[in-house]
């Protein structure tokens, strides 16, 4: 009997524990906005989302950057009207290889304010595009930024507005092929003519040559700027490396030539991504990803201390190693936290349903964390649809939060009945 007595005590402490961790399941509303002729079944990913007001016209829109599964077929961008939730397709005149659009920022300068899409293509490089009225667009970026790279410029992926000065952090989408990353800065400048000169407004910050960082590096992730506790702004770039673990370097002026690295090793534990950092409660949060061990969260007050570094409850949030990444973190307007998640099993089509579809938490302290999308909510994995295997891009307009989903890119399309989704969560 005092057996059974232990055991029963040992369960309650345990299951308390995972409470207090995770909390419990969140009953919420969420309601599909996207309209079924954009997110064809070859638009997989809702790859890039923004906010966006054309001083034009002074109407709100939400933009989305879309991945088209097919390569030789390009990506998109949709934006839908906040007042009346119509769609339309304003996509660039892309060239046939620029397969989508994995960047999307609000930028101003001189020139006014725009809206600039980093592009993707594994053909001729990546491009920089920018509207002042929502729908026109202009390249402002020469191919690959007029680098000499093979394959580390074929895409984009971190955007940042750092100081006045915009920021993009380039992709290497060739595993087989090692080359460095680059992080580039913008400051336009102007020909005689007037017209924007592709090649002197981009200064590549970090580059190879400076032997910051290995040919391991597949990408600049993301990139913060973050004031430490001790009052210190400073400026953060992650690195994603699939072999030594991530890379955090950092800046004071983010300037070529300044940056030093502050973490080498991912943590400690060689986790090879961080998709996403914000600032939470005084604290820089990580979202990392790894596809052998699935996803951790960390965060620090200060991030140059490489021992600072705390990780936020268990691996995967106990789900599993088929939770590969958290791959979007939103801060509200009201200081509640959103971590979104890409699920993979290389079996998903024999999987149990638990391991199918993106799961959603919501946290309002940054430690305890409810599961709101999932097995163990009011709403399933995935929004319901266990095809909705990521959650790929979140912001909030107006106090209403917007997510984007990815469909899932590794099946043909005879097995996958839609594209990429949009869901909005309804108070």
């Amino acid at each position: 009997m005092e057996q059974v007595k232990k055991i029963f005590i040992a369960g309650l402490i345990s299951f308390f524990t995972l409470m207090i961790t995770y909390g419990s399941s969140f009953s919420e509303t969420f309601e599909k906005i996207s309209d079924p002729v954009m997110a064809s079944s070859d638009n997989r990913y809702a790859w890039a989302m923004c906010e966006f007001t054309p001083e034009s016209n002074s109407q709100t829109f939400l933009y989305v950057g879309t991945k088209n599964k097919v390569f030789g077929e390009t990506g998109e961008i949709h934006r839908m009207n906040l007042e009346t939730e119509e769609w339309e397709n304003v996509t660039p005149d892309f060239e046939q290889d620029n397969q989508g659009v994995r960047a999307l920022i609000v930028y101003e300068n001189e020139s006014g304010k725009a809206l600039y899409a980093g592009t993707v293509n594994r053909v001729t490089g990546c491009l920089v595009f920018r509207t002042f009225n929502g729908k026109d667009w202009e390249i402002v970026s020469l191919p690959k930024f007029g680098t000499c790279a093979f394959r580390s410029c074929d895409s984009i992926r971190a955007a940042a507005v750092i100081g006045g000065d915009l920021y993009f952090g380039t992709v290497n989408e060739r595993k087989l092929i090692f080359e460095q990353p680059y992080l580039f800065r913008f400051r336009e400048q102007k020909t005689d003519s007037g017209r924007i000169d592709k090649k002197l407004s981009w200064e590549a910050v970090i580059k190879p040559s400076d032997n910051l960082i290995n040919d391991k590096q597949k990408a600049f992730g993301a990139m913060l700027e973050y004031t430490d506790k001790y009052g210190e702004k400073l400026t953060y770039a992650a690195t994603w490396n699939q072999r030594d673990g991530v890379h955090l370097l950092v800046s004071e002026t983010g300037d070529s030539g300044s940056w030093s690295i502050v973490m080498d090793d991912g943590f400690g534990d060689r986790t090879t991504a961080i998709f996403q950092m914000l600032e939470h409660n005084g604290y820089l949060y990580c979202c990392t990803g790894n596809g052998a061990t699935g996803f951790k969260l960390y965060r620090s007050n200060n991030p140059t201390e490489s021992d600072s570094w705390e990780k936020i409850g268990d691996d995967n949030f106990g789900i599993g190693t088929h939770a590969k990444y958290a791959w979007a973190m939103l801060k509200r307007s009201d200081n509640t936290l959103y971590l979104t998640t890409m699920i993979f099993n290389l079996f998903t089509a024999f999987a149990p349903n638990e391991q199918k579809g993106a799961y959603i938490f919501k946290s309002s302290d940054g430690l305890t964390w409810d599961q709101i999308v999932g097995p163990g909510s009011d709403t399933g994995a995935g929004f319901g649809d266990h095809e909705n295997l990521g959650v790929r891009s979140v912001c909030e307009i107006n106090g209403t939060v917007y997510f984007g989903t990815v469909a899932n890119p590794f099946f043909p399309n005879f097995l996958v009945s839609h594209g990429y989704e949009i869901w909005k969560l309804v108070d």
